[in-house]
């Protein structure tokens, strides 16, 4: 695995949702995303995208984002907002490849790369899952995933 430096990714029209949930609670979310896109008729394009804002080790409790890009858009969403664009600039990128239980080992190399460098993040930690969907039993599958987190540009 190795970490590319000054990556861009530009996505439209993401279904988000942003709520505090317990671990056990991330593939229900993940089922409820995919049943609204399936009712509303609009059309998954892409892989789902995750990012953790904070982790609250006493309650279990993360502050996540789960986002999903869809081909229409619709106003009659009720926990859900849609993100028109998504633009992340100058990111470090790491592609993993493997078991759900390793992936932590790919977040701590790229938060490692952050501190050796003296890199300031600007954003979260985001998790781009090529191969993920509601039926997946992640725990037996071989991940796909692109890691990338936002570096403020600015030499201080």
């Amino acid at each position: 695995m190795q970490i590319e430096k000054n990556k861009e990714i530009k996505l439209q029209n993401l279904l988000s949702c942003r709520k505090k949930v317990q671990e056990n609670e991330i593939d229900e979310e993940f089922a409820l995303m995919a049943k609204l896109i399936d009712q509303k008729k609009l059309n998954q394009i892409g892989g789902v995208i995750t990012a953790v804002y904070h982790m609250d080790r006493n309650s279990g409790l993360m502050d996540m984002e789960i986002m999903i890009p869809i081909e229409h858009n619709t106003d009659d969403l009720k926990d859900y907002t849609i993100k028109p664009i998504f633009h992340l600039m100058n990111a470090l990128h790491l592609s993993y490849e493997g078991s759900s239980t390793n992936l932590t080992d790919a977040h701590n190399m790229i938060y490692t790369y952050v501190r050796d460098n003296k890199l300031q993040p600007i954003t979260p930690l985001y998790n781009f899952y090529s191969n993920i969907n509601e039926d997946s039993d992640r725990k037996d599958e071989t991940l796909k995933v692109d890691l990338l987190i936002g570096i403020n540009p600015s030499i201080l």
